[in-house]
């Protein structure tokens, strides 16, 4: 048993044995308790840091998986693009002549300055005269020579036929020669001339019949 001093430093009533024993069993149950606290505490942020570990593991494998799926959903959508984009169809072959092309036609055929053809003709041309054996390609000084079997004929030269007229020469027998662009004049005297053109403005065929009535 042990003795308690008041405040004028005199000794008081003794403190029994037992309750000095629960004061220290308290102390200990406090202790232990905060002990407790401690740990749990202790654990709990360690779980929380494991949590938040696993979290930022998960999220980083989770970025990665999504980095591949999207690289391999652009690589499949090129493919697809690719697959899908039609292929480049080749400009469209404008074979109507130039008015100033047609006008210079004519204009050599009214003068019979023929040679000028040579600048006005694909390489090569084709030169067919109807009712002969002359239909071969030729180079374009070659056709301008050529062309000198038109200065038989009188002019001038009309390039502004009816389609009725022209339909009947497409209907007869030189019909590979009337295209829906082929340029046809007749001279006054009846020679029948007939150009057609490449994609270029050129001329790439030459057709002539002596007259008409050839066709």
């Amino acid at each position: 048993m042990s003795m308690e001093n008041n405040l004028d430093g005199q000794q008081t009533k003794p403190i029994p044995e037992d309750k000095q024993t629960d004061r220290k069993n308290k102390k200990k149950r406090i202790m232990w308790l905060l002990i407790v606290v401690i740990l749990l505490l202790l654990a709990a942020i360690a779980y929380l840091w494991w949590q938040l570990q696993l979290c930022q593991n998960n999220e980083k494998t989770l970025n990665k998986d999504k980095q591949q799926l999207q690289s391999q959903i652009d690589k499949l959508s090129k493919q697809d693009d690719q697959k899908a984009k039609p292929a480049d169809k080749p400009a469209a072959c404008n074979d109507t002549p130039s008015a100033s092309l047609k006008e210079n036609i004519k204009a050599a055929l009214d003068t019979k300055n023929t040679a000028v053809f040579a600048s006005y003709t694909s390489n090569p041309v084709k030169f067919v005269v109807a009712a002969s054996e002359k239909g071969d390609n030729e180079t374009p000084d070659q056709a301008a020579v050529s062309m000198e079997y038109t200065h038989s004929a009188t002019g001038p030269w009309n390039f502004s036929l009816p389609a009725a007229t022209i339909s009947g020469y497409d209907a007869g027998f030189y019909t590979d020669y009337f295209d829906t662009n082929t340029y046809v004049g007749k001279a006054a005297s009846g020679m029948v001339a007939a150009f057609d053109f490449d994609c270029n403005g050129k001329i790439s065929q030459i057709f002539v019949a002596a007259d008409a009535s050839l066709l």
